[in-house]
């Protein structure tokens, strides 16, 4: 936190107006303001990903803040198929890990039907990796409707 004064002259010690706030002759002042908190981007969460259905779609799987699948990921991963999976540069905190695919629909000709899975909460502190084994299966009365949050996502860029 500090205090910014752009233009004018300075003059050390005068530079507040009588309210303490502000500036003379020309200067702006901006008022202290909390520095936002460093994102540490320090953990990986790791895992194997299966089904019994046969997967028409790359896997997306993504770190959510909350148990239920919207917004956007902290990080996320596209895999091929279902197996092994890996989120880089997960920032500290409480993470809700979820996967989404599509398989084809019961009945020959019906749309491709979701599948789905969450995993968490997982605590990510420091330098920590978690490993989790994720099985994929169509959504029930158990897990409430997906958003579409990840089935949009381009794959994230890697660390070069």
């Amino acid at each position: 936190a500090g205090r910014e004064c752009v233009g004018g002259a300075k003059r050390r010690g005068r530079d507040k107006d009588r309210h303490g706030g502000g500036a003379r002759e020309g200067r702006v002042c901006i008022r202290d303001k909390p520095a936002p908190a460093p994102v540490r981007c320090a953990g990986t969460v790791t895992g194997i990903l299966h089904t019994e259905h046969r997967v028409l779609t790359p896997v997306r799987v993504g770190a959510f803040d909350t148990p239920v699948l919207q917004g956007t990921p902290a990080s996320w991963s596209h895999v091929s198929s279902p197996g092994r999976f890996t989120l880089a540069r997960v920032p500290e905190g409480t993470w809700y890990i979820h996967a989404v695919a599509q398989t084809r629909g019961g009945t020959t000709g019906t749309a491709p039907a979701a599948l789905t899975a969450t995993a968490g909460p997982v605590a990510v502190r420091g330098d920590t990796v978690h490993r989790l084994d994720i099985t994929l299966c169509p959504p029930d009365w158990t897990r409430p409707p997906i958003l579409s949050a990840l089935m949009d996502l381009a794959p994230q860029p890697t660390a070069a």
